[in-house]
């Protein structure tokens, strides 16, 4: 019986750890958007900018 819960608490730390490595990537790619959007902000092109922002704001149903 102890294995048995040893080897499910395994699967639970190794799918909680896959949830993080996704997060973590939807924060790194959340920081990319949010560069590109000051970056086209700068270059004058509030069009694309606004597009981002669309993007990027969580209220807004796509």
């Amino acid at each position: 019986m102890a294995s048995g819960t040893m080897i499910d608490a395994q699967g639970l730390a190794n799918e909680l750890q896959a949830g993080r490595g996704d997060l973590a990537q939807a924060m790194k790619d959340q920081a990319r958007l949010r560069e590109e959007m000051a970056y086209q902000y700068r270059l004058g092109n509030s069009e694309a900018a606004a597009a981002i922002q669309k993007r990027l704001d969580p209220d807004v149903a796509m």
